[in-house]
Parts: structure tokens; C-alpha cells; sequence
């Protein structure tokens, strides 16, 4: 376990396997080639984040390079990350610009549960339980599509309390929670939702 003062970094890591056509692949492979072949000056900035690429040549020996994650790489009038995005079919990289394209969030359910043991000072006469279990969940749905938040307590047995609102800025605030994602994970982003949709819902 880090101390409190120690700066931690954290890594995701994705691993897909896919199949890409030889004649697509061989673009992407010249492209590279004739690319990073030149003389390659490293772009570096801050706060932004950054990638590293190896390439391996026919003969076993590897080159690498790194840079940070602003870099317009043009091959024959084409956007050097663009055309990586294109090849594999996966928008949501980040590979030298960082511009990827994730995709839409239409709906997000955020769901609570909690069980509580309360003993209990007075017990009925020939019952031999000793702690009254309370178990309580709760459910928020915002969906983009019907435009409408859903708040649904179930308080306990045969007691469920369910709210419906239909909201018209439903779409922009869940545009919002993808753009500002990686910055409400540091606060807790259901803490963070739930404060925003507040103003909503006064």
C-alpha cells in the first residue's frame, strides 16, 4: 500500500485480436515506413499524455520511438493516425493525436446497495433472531434516448418508491459526463453525477 504523499500512477490495459485485410495492411506498413524511415523529430508536451511505437524490420532489430499525444503526422495527404483508425476499425484509439472517437453513451445506470444489521432491544417472545436485516438498493437511469431520469428506491420488503422525470437537457448532460470523464474518476463520478443533476431536478 503507497503512502498518502506518494504520486501513483494507474495503467489501463486492452488487448483485442482481430484479422485485417493484407492489402490494407501493407498501406498502413508503408505508411509507417516511409514515415518514421526520415529523419523523425520527437514532439514532446506536457500534461497530455504521450505513446511509444516499436518497429521491428526484417533483420530482427527494433527502433523506437515516443512522442506526445498532438502529433498531426500527414502521409500523402493523409492523417497518419487516421488512417491506423481506419485499418483496425477502431475509432476509439488514441494512437499519435489523441483525438480518438469513443463511442455515444446513451444511457447510464448507476446502482447502490446496501444491507445493515440493526439489533434489536426488544424481541418478541419465542423468536430467536438477534439482528433485523434491512436491505435496501437504489437505481438512477438516465436515458438519452427517452430523454427522462429514473429514481427508484426499493426501501424493503413490498416498499419501492419510483420517480420518472422527463428532462430535455438529459442529452447534453450525458454528452458532458464523456467529456469530462477522466476528470470526474478522480472525485468519484456518481458523486460527481449526482451533483450535477441537482440542478436538474429543482
Amino acid at each position: 500500500m503507497p503512502e498518502p504523499e506518494k504520486e501513483v500512477e494507474q495503467h489501463l490495459t486492452r488487448s483485442k485480436s482481430f484479422k485485417i485485410e493484407k492489402a490494407n495492411a501493407g498501406r498502413l506498413f508503408d505508411a509507417i515506413e516511409v514515415y518514421f524511415g526520415k529523419e523523425y523529430n520527437e514532439i514532446f508536451a506536457t500534461d497530455i499524455g504521450d505513446w511509444v511505437m516499436e518497429l521491428t524490420n526484417t533483420e530482427g532489430k527494433t527502433y523506437k520511438f515516443r512522442g506526445s499525444l498532438c502529433a498531426d503526422f500527414d502521409y500523402e495527404g493523409t492523417n497518419l493516425s487516421d488512417l491506423v483508425r481506419d485499418t483496425v476499425g477502431m475509432d476509439d484509439l488514441y494512437v499519435f493525436d489523441g483525438n480518438c472517437k469513443p463511442d455515444m453513451i446513451n444511457k447510464i445506470t448507476l446502482d447502490y446497495h446496501r444491507v445493515t444489521k440493526i439489533k434489536s432491544e426488544q424481541r418478541p417472545e419465542g423468536v430467536n433472531w438477534e439482528f433485523i436485516t434491512w436491505d435496501y438498493t437504489e437505481h438512477l437511469i438516465i436515458d438519452r434516448e427517452t430523454e427522462t431520469l429514473e429514481h427508484i428506491q426499493n426501501i424493503g420488503t413490498g416498499c419501492k418508491v419510483s420517480r420518472k422525470y422527463e428532462i430535455d437537457a438529459v442529452d447534453s448532460f450525458i454528452t458532458n459526463q464523456k467529456k469530462d470523464l477522466k476528470r470526474k474518476q478522480e472525485i468519484g463520478v456518481e458523486v460527481a453525477m449526482r451533483a450535477d443533476l441537482t440542478r436538474f431536478c429543482e
